[in-house]
């Protein structure tokens, strides 16, 4: 999904006003694009994947959602043993590769119910919020999410949670994150190096088609595959700071015990060349999403721009 393609369609419609961080020489001249909406106009649905038997998370979740007065549904998170109606085939050794062992039941389910969101998402034609059972929101959350369907429409897939995250010596040498733009008081950041967890987003029907056409052979648990952007070619975005967190009951994963690894050496060292070739693909993949954004390859203090916010046109 080109980004071209998303930045032309800033013309049509935005929910709030903003400036676009632009280079250097043009950072005066950036676009002010004003529309505003009343929240009554929002219509994105909030999707939470839940266990049927989740019974207390489940209440929670309903409980902080019906405080915000959003429509949402409960989706019944797929078993694992069902995951091959959602997906056309399993690459055993592709996922030894991207985790040194072999999948959980719990994460073969996970990856089928972000798979089945994704085509409800595209058979609505319309962005949707998705949640994980095990979140807690922040109070501002429903302010934040009722003027996000423009941005989501804008710029495909959104992260509502933290994306810090903890970095290698050798990815520390780039940026994990540019600053892209203003959105009231918080910052929309392309992500180079997404973190793992899939835990609260938002998506739109273009981004959905796209990783739905990439996800056909499962060889990755769903969050490493959303990582590897150079795959399914559809750029991430982050909210900062998140409007979602992990609640406390989160230390209890449905999904299992992922610890147990292998320390096969032929492994280790496919693996090794893998993640070097895979770095490499990602290197070119930012290199073109930034040349699209306006922005180009640098240390982070090069991109901590002005960004402007007002709340009246000049």
């Amino acid at each position: 999904m080109s980004l071209r393609v998303i930045f032309m369609s800033l013309h049509r419609a935005v929910l709030v006003e903003y400036s676009l961080v632009c280079p250097a020489k043009d950072i005066c001249s950036a676009r002010r694009l004003t529309r505003r909406i009343p929240p009554a106009s929002f219509r994105v649905k909030t999707f939470v994947i839940s266990l049927r038997t989740a019974k207390s998370r489940r209440v929670a979740a309903a409980r902080q959602l019906e405080k915000c007065g959003l429509d949402f549904e409960f989706f019944a998170a797929v078993d694992g043993s069902c995951f091959s109606r959602y997906v056309n085939g399993f690459d055993r050794w592709q996922f030894r590769l991207n985790t040194r062992r072999d999948p959980l039941p719990g994460e073969l389910g996970c990856y089928a119910s972000h798979v089945a969101l994704w085509r409800v998402c595209v058979d609505m034609a319309q962005p949707i919020v998705v949640l994980e059972d095990d979140f807690e929101l922040n109070p501002e959350f429903r302010d934040v999410i009722a003027e996000l369907e423009t941005l989501v429409s804008t710029f495909g897939y959104i992260r509502l949670e933290p994306s810090e995250r903890r970095r290698s010596m050798f990815k520390r040498l780039q940026p994990d994150s540019y600053d892209v733009l203003r959105f009231n008081d918080r910052i929309l950041k392309y992500l180079s190096d997404p973190p793992l967890c899939m835990l609260a987003y938002a998506i739109s029907l273009e981004a959905a088609a796209s990783l739905l056409k990439a996800s056909g052979t499962l060889s990755a648990p769903v969050d490493k595959f959303l990582q590897r952007t150079w795959e399914h070619e559809t750029p991430i975005f982050a909210l900062s700071p998140a409007i979602v967190r992990h609640a406390d009951h989160a230390a209890s994963s449905t999904i299992g015990d992922r610890s147990r690894k292998s320390r096969n050496p032929y492994l280790l060292l496919r693996r090794l060349i893998y993640k070097a070739l895979g770095e490499v693909r990602r290197y070119k993949f930012d290199a073109r999403q930034l040349r699209l954004l306006g922005l180009r390859h640098a240390h982070a203090d090069t991109f901590a721009r002005q960004l402007t916010f007002n709340d009246q046109p000049k």
